[in-house]
């Protein structure tokens, strides 16, 4: 007898191939939410590597060149247990082989740096959850441990913002002289004006200028006007006073006693070696008709008497300042190492005495001129050396004809710059 598909036997065998087909799907499904969990767990701790890195570095550095893993260390778990809920025994238990070389005494290696000196790199493992299978366990499968690797990069050796940089909203008068910077960018608050001599060049980066320039054609291309202001790209990266000033002792004459506090020096006609170290000035450095040098140097002007260093410039009416407006020349380099690294010419921050400056063929400055409150005044007849400096100044003004500035930063002579972190991908 012939038998027509659809009677019981069929039907039977057809109601057992959708029950295993049923729970074929059913695993597949529960598996896809199971692993959809995971995946969202895994994002979870990326995002939150990520912004634990990211607070580590800035707060690295938190106002100068020395690192501070304890706030870098408390930054990345506090940013870790606000976006991924980590706790203190988490990290305790938290090991990682993708470290980097430095792990601050008493902390997990989830939490690294590359140096135990003077760290650029910071590298955080959060602690791995488990993510728990709610429906694979019918198939055995348990879940996954889900855990996530960022690292950070804080630019400290970098091109600052300007190699340049002249704060004050005012107008500079450059007269004849000219301006001329290679590696950098030079940027004036403000307004300029020139003679028909006088000139800025940045002759690899890009001369800007808030206000405007007069003539504009004596600013060379590539210029800008009417931009933003610029603001001090070193007031993270100094720290003053400089290390080292409590150990000084008060002293007379720079050239023969070296290091130390000084009040009001007046050189006169002479060849003046400065011996490495630093040198506190409380009233004013006249270099007279000397000749001075000196490699390993930083010149701190600073206010207070005798040597005495006073704790503000306010109201001080013979601050420490720099007088070389005579027929002498300056030439000092920076140290290139320690606390004073990149350091030449420093003024504290509400210092507001002139520093006066020639452009003769014997000076130039290797390393920072940072007087963020004071006016540069450059003259001279004539252009001087190239210095390879980043400069700092509020006001800045030309006098004589053909005064000159010429310089050519180099990042490794002066002041390691503290700038923004990001994400090494």
């Amino acid at each position: 007898m012939r038998r027509v598909f659809g009677e019981p036997a069929d039907r039977g065998a057809v109601a057992i191939l959708v029950s295993v087909f049923s729970i074929v799907m059913f695993v597949i499904a529960a598996l896809i939410v199971d692993l959809g969990m995971a995946r969202v767990t895994r994002r979870d701790a990326q995002n939150a590597a990520d912004a634990a890195a990211l607070a580590a570095a800035n707060a690295l550095y938190p106002s100068g060149p020395t690192p501070d893993f304890t706030a870098a260390v408390a930054a990345a778990k506090a940013f870790a247990s606000s976006n991924y809920g980590t706790t203190a025994t988490d990290w305790s238990g938290c090991s990682t082989a993708q470290s980097l070389p430095y792990t601050p005494s008493g902390e997990s290696r989830c939490i690294s740096f590359d140096s135990a000196t003077a760290p650029v790199n910071v590298r955080v493992v959060v602690p791995g959850k488990r993510v728990s299978s709610f429906f694979g366990g019918a198939v055995g499968y348990r879940g996954m441990d889900v855990s996530a690797m960022a690292q950070a990069l804080v630019d400290r050796g970098s091109h600052p913002s300007c190699v340049f940089c002249v704060l004050g909203n005012t107008t500079h008068a450059l007269q004849n002289g000219n301006v001329t910077v290679a590696d950098g960018d030079v940027y004036f608050n403000g307004s300029i004006t020139m003679n028909p001599n006088g000139g800025v060049a940045a002759t690899s980066g890009t001369a800007y200028i808030q206000g405007t320039a007069t003539p504009l054609n004596q600013v060379s291309n590539p210029r800008q006007t009417g931009v933003a202001a610029v603001t001090d790209p070193l007031a993270a990266s100094i720290v003053l006073p400089p290390a080292g000033l409590a150990a000084l002792t008060v002293k007379s004459n720079p050239c023969t006693q070296g290091p130390g506090l000084y009040g009001p020096v007046s050189l006169g006609n002479i060849n003046c070696t400065l011996t490495p170290g630093l040198y506190t000035f409380t009233d004013t450095f006249n270099m007279g008709n000397a000749t001075v040098t000196g490699t390993g140097v930083t010149l701190y002007f600073t206010c207070g008497t005798s040597g005495v260093r006073a704790s503000s410039c306010m109201g001080d009416t013979t601050p420490g300042t720099l007088d070389g407006s005579g027929n002498g020349s300056l030439t000092i380099a920076a140290p290139l190492t320690g606390e004073l690294q990149g350091l030449a010419i420093v003024y504290d921050r509400d210092n507001a005495a002139t520093l006066s400056m020639q452009g003769g063929a014997g000076s130039s400055v290797t390393g920072t001129l940072y007087a963020p409150a004071t006016k540069l005044a450059m003259g001279g007849n004539g252009c001087g050396a190239a210095s390879r400096t980043m400069v700092v100044v509020y006001d800045f003004v030309m006098n004589g004809n053909n005064a000159c500035f010429n310089s050519s930063y180099l990042a490794t002579s002066n002041v390691t710059i503290i700038g923004d972190t990001g994400l090494v991908l």
